[in-house]
C-alpha cells in the first residue's frame, strides 16, 4: 500500500510493478469517492511520475466524472479510467418462518 499525500489529505492506493509498465490504483478520492487507476510506462523516475499524476487528479477530484476513459486527461500514462460510483441499496429483508415456529 501506498499512501499518497495532497491538500486534500491522505489517500490510500495500491501500486503494482509489472515487467514492462506500472499500475496505481487509488480507491478512492476524498469527497468524490471516484476510485481510479492510472498505468505508466517502467522506467526511470516513473514511480514519482505515477504518484505526481494521482495527486493531481485527486485534488481535482470534482473533474472525475465515474465509470470513464480519463487517458486523455493524464500526460505520460499509457490508460487511465476512473471507476463506476458505489450504488449501495437499503431495504427490508423478508423473513418466512414455517408454521408453529417461535421468532424470537
Amino acid at each position: 500500500m501506498k499512501i499518497i499525500e495532497t491538500k486534500k489529505g491522505q489517500v490510500q492506493a495500491e501500486l503494482q510493478k509489472f515487467k514492462t509498465s506500472l499500475q496505481l490504483n487509488v480507491f478512492h478520492t476524498p469527497n468524490n469517492g471516484v476510485g481510479f487507476f492510472l498505468v505508466f510506462p517502467k522506467g526511470k523516475g516513473q514511480e514519482d511520475n505515477i504518484l505526481n499524476a494521482a495527486r493531481k487528479l485527486i485534488e481535482n477530484e470534482n473533474e472525475l466524472p465515474p465509470d470513464t476513459d480519463i487517458t486523455k486527461k493524464v500526460k505520460g500514462c499509457l490508460l487511465a479510467g476512473t471507476a463506476p460510483k458505489p450504488k449501495v441499496t437499503f431495504g427490508i429483508p423478508t423473513v418466512c418462518h414455517k408454521d408453529g415456529e417461535d421468532v424470537q
